[in-house]
């Protein structure tokens, strides 16, 4: 495989790419190839994936144009329903009304603190790395990249830096954080330190 950074793939492609991405190998890592294999063949899809995603484009790219905001409080009637999967067949994330004014709202709250503006200003945002490591095709793709620091932004429940830890661990952040940097320091032979943004 030749290493690779591609600047503007798609999150469709990069997550296609059949390359070993983190979240692979922390299953391969805390459950069994079995686990691994059922989850790639069998993805999950939750409704508050989107709302990542889209917070995702608009705060680290200031990109709205693959989100459709649907005029409706829930998805629980017909009407609702056919919008909603109509938007995901055009390509498009559908959001309720009140998903998107949250989404909004994280995004003043990063842009509201000086360091955390300041990380994302001027970044490469979402960086596709690919590399070959021990015979394994790897990849990573952070979410923003200064000069001389690796950003990922998280979007979560709390952002108390108290309850963080527990978070981490449970998500496996940290190993995350630690692929990032191998991949990085493969492809350009600097191992950079790494923070969290934290938003609720």
């Amino acid at each position: 495989m030749t290493l690779q950074i591609i600047d503007g793939m798609s999150n469709k492609e990069y997550h296609a790419h059949p390359a070993l991405g983190s979240t692979s190998l922390k299953t391969l890592a805390t459950k069994t190839p079995a686990h691994y294999r059922w989850q790639a063949d069998h993805p999950v899809h939750k409704d508050v994936f989107d709302l990542g995603t889209v917070a995702h484009s608009l705060i680290l790219e200031g990109d709205t144009t693959g989100v459709e905001v649907l005029d409706y409080p829930a998805f629980t009637t017909k009407a609702a329903r056919e919008a909603r999967d109509e938007a995901r067949n055009n390509g498009k994330i559908p959001l309720l009304e009140k998903d998107w004014r949250e989404v909004m709202a994280m995004h003043d709250a990063v842009m509201a603190h000086p360091e955390a503006r300041a990380l994302l200003t001027g970044h490469r945002p979402e960086a596709s790395v690919f590399w070959e490591e021990d015979g394994l095709q790897l990849k990573c793709r952070p979410d923003a990249w200064q000069h001389g620091l690796l950003i990922d932004l998280k979007t979560t429940r709390t952002a108390d830096p108290n309850e963080f830890g527990r978070t981490a661990a449970e998500f496996g952040y940290h190993q995350s954080a630690a692929h990032y940097i191998d991949g990085v320091k493969a492809a350009t032979g600097e191992e950079l330190p790494f923070k969290f943004i934290l938003v609720e």
